[in-house]
């Protein structure tokens, strides 16, 4: 029925619509099937308000007129429109949400716009929705669009726009801080397949450098600690090559924390994951970092004299998303792999390796 759509506020996991609703300009009630039993019976009956030169409210519970701050009634979408469509808002409620008696158009906040269709903008995804102003992914931006409907977020004085689009969401960092990384950042996103003389370029890496870099070296708290976790992840994808730029960032941003580690472990600086273990003494090429095996833990008060025979350590990982957010502990198991044998057959997920 053309007075019929898919209801897309009622889906399945997989995003099935599992009903129809009735479009725009069509009140809803429902139908009684209970006694059907043809299995032909519409659950709903679509009314036409567009007969009497009216619409409906968005939920189709009535009928509305359109007031003169609106252009009538649309052709294409039986709603009433707005003469600038990408800066004003449809409103049907008051701000106690009591249904107004016409609808009638306001303007979105500075910095602000209508979504008019579904479209990404600086990396995040917008759904159409002609009754909000929609913001841009980053606070600081300001998000504005042409007569033609071209929308674009752009960043304050100041400020630098980051990050990759079609990776995930672009934000504004403070040049000031960010500018000595935004000169590393096409370095930052190579990476060197030695063994087969094969570079390539990393978006993944280009989108997250500069920000997580300069956050992390500015660390003023706790909230900063995600993007020194963003930083070790890049590392780590890097296979830890010191020689690499996000590696060697990471251990120039280390050396920076001086004497400020957790525990008095060298390696493990304040706001940042302890990331490289050596088993002899040496110094990295890329930081002048010592990271001397044999001081890596200056207390005592962790040391104590226990046999480990027959014992079985319980391993458990901190586990952090590629964007650092923290995913929970978890039981190493078999996490590991082995590097020049098998690994056990075991009918449960421990694995033996752990037995001393």
């Amino acid at each position: 029925n053309r007075n019929y759509e898919s209801n897309l506020n009622s889906v399945n996991i997989y995003g099935d619509p599992l009903s129809c609703s009735c479009k725009s300009g069509y009140v809803q009630s429902l139908n009684s099937c209970s006694d059907d039993q043809s299995g032909l019976c519409v659950g709903i009956t679509c009314t036409s308000c567009l007969t009497s030169n009216q619409t409906t409210y968005s939920d189709n519970s009535g009928c509305v007129s359109c007031d003169n701050s609106t252009i009538g009634i649309s052709s294409t979408t039986h709603d009433c429109a707005c003469k600038d469509p990408y800066n004003y808002i449809l409103v049907e409620t008051d701000k106690a949400g009591n249904k107004l008696a016409s609808k009638q158009c306001l303007s979105c906040p500075t910095g602000s716009a209508v979504i008019v269709s579904d479209i990404v903008i600086s990396g995040k995804y917008y759904t159409a929705d002609r009754y909000t102003c929609q913001y841009c992914p980053d606070s600081l931006m300001t998000m504005t669009v042409t007569a033609a409907g071209s929308y674009s977020c752009s960043c304050p004085n100041g400020y630098t726009l980051v990050g990759i689009s079609t990776i995930s969401q672009q934000s504004c960092i403070l040049t000031t801080i960010s500018s000595s990384y935004i000169a590393l950042q096409q370095s930052a996103q190579i990476i060197n397949y030695y063994s087969i003389g094969v570079t390539i370029e990393s978006l993944t890496l280009l989108h997250y450098f500069v920000k997580s870099a300069s956050y992390c070296a500015s660390y003023g708290g706790s909230q900063h600690a995600i993007y020194c976790q963003i930083l070790a992840n890049l590392c780590v994808l890097q296979l830890y090559d010191d020689t690499a730029i996000v590696c060697s960032t990471y251990l120039s941003i280390l050396k920076s924390r001086n004497t400020n580690f957790y525990n008095d472990v060298i390696n493990w600086g304040i706001g940042m994951p302890w990331l490289y273990y050596p088993t002899t003494s040496s110094t990295s090429t890329s930081s002048n970092l010592i990271i001397s095996a044999n001081k890596i833990c200056h207390s005592t008060i962790y040391q104590d004299t226990v046999s480990l025979n027959n014992q079985k350590f319980n391993y458990v990982v901190a586990q952090y998303a590629l964007n650092g957010s923290f995913l929970g502990f978890s039981n190493i198991n078999k996490l590991f792999n082995y590097c020049s044998k098998r690994s056990p057959v075991v009918e449960s997920d421990n694995s033996k390796w752990q037995i001393f």
